[in-house]
């Protein structure tokens, strides 16, 4: 499957397809070679695999009352024939992890409930630092830079297997 609807799904639910997405995703061949483009010539593998992301996907949101997941493998595929898809938050939080995940990163997706009002509203990839012993969060649907820092009321995870 590439596109995921979820209605009516409990908050378990979620973690579970977008954990299944993203170790599918770090697994996938067509993911491999698209981080394989993105960081083609770079020293920053990381910033790389952001600035791709970001730069190379437009925002665009999920239709009004529907939540669409789109598995980074879709993601690929759809680029290498020609099109580019557009990407919300999780989508681009799937992507990104799943580039990161490639190149041997310890990553998971956090999601957020950055409006204070007791619902996720938006995802994020996290990558762990060895160096810093801690999670650098990678949000390419923001107009921030790598690793800012996102203030949320809750944050909960979904891991790669």
């Amino acid at each position: 499957m590439t596109l995921t609807i979820l209605k009516n799904a409990t908050i378990s639910d979620v973690k579970r397809e977008l954990s299944r997405m993203l170790t599918e995703g770090i697994k996938s061949s067509n993911v491999r070679q698209l981080t394989e483009r993105a960081i083609a010539g770079r020293q920053d593998k990381i910033g790389a695999i952001f600035d791709f992301a970001r730069d190379t996907f437009p925002y665009t949101p999920d239709p009004v009352g529907r939540e669409l997941f789109v598995h980074p493998n879709r993601v690929a595929e759809d680029y290498f024939q020609g099109r580019v898809r557009g990407l919300d938050c999780d989508d681009y939080a799937l992507l990104t992890g799943a580039m990161l995940g490639c190149i041997g990163y310890q990553v998971r997706l956090a999601l957020l409930d950055i409006d204070w009002d007791n619902e996720i509203d938006h995802a994020i990839s996290q990558y762990y630092s060895e160096p810093l012993g801690e999670w650098i969060n990678c949000d390419a649907s923001a107009d921030k830079p790598l690793g800012w820092i996102i203030q949320a009321r809750e944050t909960i995870y979904a891991l790669s297997s």
